[in-house]
């Protein structure tokens, strides 16, 4: 991506990031001084060992978290000091999601779910969906027959229907 002077600008970038909970002799530091660019069209995996601070950082470029130091850019615009109205439009326009539990609603079926993010921000798709596709390919939407709700369902169909 490209800013209006024809420089090449990262889809994310952090500076200096930090993360701290708690205080005194009980403060943990979950994300300590990462900068890192992540550039338009790339995939990047995060990897750690457990307690290493992924799921911090995660929510943190996502603006799901606040940091306690350094700033957040996603496309070049700085995030790191949005209040919650301006990051709820963000994530729901800009971001999408991928959970470790899938996130869907039990009372819900799968249907339901998938619908539900469309039609809170009145998106005329939710109003034309013309169901399951037969394709194979779960990109576009899980197999046929698919389970009434995520609670009879196995975890890779869940991963599918998020």
């Amino acid at each position: 991506m490209e800013d209006g002077n024809g420089e090449w600008k990262p889809a994310l970038e952090t500076h200096s990031l930090v993360k701290r909970f708690g205080s005194g002799a009980a403060e943990v530091t979950a994300v300590d001084n990462v900068s890192l660019r992540i550039p338009t069209g790339e995939f990047t995996a995060v990897m750690g060992p457990s307690g290493s601070g992924k799921t911090t950082l995660m929510h943190l470029m996502a603006g799901l978290a606040t940091p306690t130091g350094g700033r957040i850019l996603l496309g070049g615009e700085d995030i790191t000091d949005m209040d919650e109205q301006r990051l709820t439009d963000l994530r729901r326009d800009r971001i999408g999601f991928v959970f470790q539990s899938f996130n869907l609603l039990p009372t819900h079926t799968a249907e339901q779910n998938i619908l539900l993010p469309l039609k809170l921000v009145n998106n005329p798709t939710a109003s034309t969906w013309t169901g399951w596709s037969t394709s194979s390919d779960c990109r576009t939407a899980p197999a046929t027959n698919p389970p009434s709700s995520p609670a009879g369902s196995s975890s890779g169909w869940r991963s599918r229907a998020r």
